[in-house]
């Protein structure tokens, strides 16, 4: 006796409709613990990705110390392995350097201005009231915009105090984020050790995996995306250490208090295209405001000329040849790319704007062109019909 049937195909796809119905109920309903567990996932894999973007970015680094230093050495595996380790000992000897110089300046530049930031606010809120007496004895009423001020400047004043209680915890959180980044680091390290290693094989997947055709392409797109980002990395950093230093100069050379704190600041801000410039300036615009208000208008005036000679003499003269993309292009991209993933879209706007840029030029238009040319091949391979000639063609009497 048969005792087995073949399954109703009908309630086979009934089946599989409402077991996926129920799994995407589950998925919704339990969303927020799928969120966490990407959370922790993105936590435990962070050290790892970071390592990557540490090693993309002294790759370039690494590569000229092979063309140069280390470029007669037959074994260029060892010779990989000492341009990676003489790489890092630069950056670990300049960073060094440059917490010896910066932090003790830095340090002193905190503590002063929390020491005084009581006696600034005072000294403010009293401009603030001669200057709502003065326009009352003008005619203006301006006391309710003196009273939002004074009432700013409390919290701001009451604020720092309140934070001496989390320092513990703040230190256990920057002790964690320097461990977090020296695992980082020591990844990047193997990363390019192994990098030629590491490349053979996803080469040697891909090539298995896609068309040679379709790999050849996909190979040279991203070797273009490559040789855009490390261009914009190095400008970038040009760009933000000649900000900085300027700023650094002209703030001593005119006395102003915090030059090296403001200075990094407005450096490091400067590596965010367009809105990092403003936030840096206003920040050290504040910062001066509390100490002297008109050596805060002289460092917004020194900003607003530093910037400009910034936007349109220098950053051309680096992106101009390097990444050669239209103005219109860059803004549009900071604001889309900015809105839709915030500070790091804000951050690689221009690279993705050089990208579409080279895919618009590169790819678009030649297919948009090899289309056309076969459609043209076409058209001119359609037999034409012909007219009869008006010669040969019957007169009225003829035809009657």
């Amino acid at each position: 006796m048969k005792w087995y049937k073949k399954p109703d195909m009908r309630w086979s796809s009934v089946v599989s409709a409402g077991c996926a119905i129920a799994l995407f109920y589950v998925f919704i309903s339990h969303i927020n613990l799928f969120g966490r567990g990407l959370a922790g996932l993105w936590n435990i894999c962070l050290p790892v990705i970071l390592g990557l973007i540490i090693a993309y970015v002294f790759n370039p680094l690494v590569k000229l110390f092979q063309r140069t230093i280390f470029a007669k050495m037959r074994r260029r595996s060892l010779a990989r392995v000492l341009s990676v380790i003489l790489s890092m000992s630069l950056f670990v000897l300049l960073i060094v350097q440059l917490l010896f110089s910066l932090i003790p300046q830095l340090i002193d530049s905190v503590i002063t201005f929390v020491h005084n930031l009581n006696g600034y606010v005072d000294s403010l809120q009293n401009i603030l009231n001669s200057l709502a007496g003065t326009a009352s004895s003008s005619g203006f009423d301006i006391s309710q915009m003196v009273s939002t001020g004074n009432d700013l400047l409390d919290k701001i004043a009451s604020l720092v105090p309140s934070n001496f209680d989390d320092l513990v915890k703040t230190s256990t959180q920057i002790g964690s984020n320097v461990l977090m980044w020296v695992v980082a680091f020591i990844m990047s390290i193997y990363f390019l050790i192994d990098k030629e290693s590491l490349l053979a094989g996803f080469k040697r997947l891909m090539r298995l995996i896609l068309p040679e055709k379709t790999y050849a392409g996909m190979s040279a797109f991203w070797s273009r995306c490559n040789a855009i980002l490390v261009r914009y990395i190095v400008c970038e950093l040009v760009d933000a250490l000649f900000v900085g230093v300027s700023n650094f100069v002209f703030m001593t050379i005119a006395g102003m208090p915090y030059s090296a704190l403001i200075s990094v600041v407005v450096g490091v801000t400067n590596l965010a295209p367009t809105f990092g410039p403003i936030v840096g300036g206003a920040i050290g615009a504040f910062i001066l405001l509390l100490v002297n208000p008109w050596q805060s208008l002289w460092f917004l005036i020194f900003t607003v000329i530093l910037q400009t000679i910034d936007g349109y003499v220098v950053k051309p003269k680096f992106y101009g040849q390097a990444l050669q993309i239209p103005s219109i292009l860059v803004l549009a991209s900071i604001i889309i790319f900015g809105r839709m993933f915030g500070v790091a879209g804000i951050l690689l706007a221009i690279p993705l704007a050089a990208i579409i840029n080279y895919l618009y030029g590169e790819g678009l238009i030649p297919w948009l062109k090899r289309r056309r040319a076969k459609k043209d091949a076409r058209e001119a391979q359609k037999p034409q019909k012909q007219k009869p000639d008006a010669a040969s063609a019957p007169t009225p009497s003829e035809s009657r």
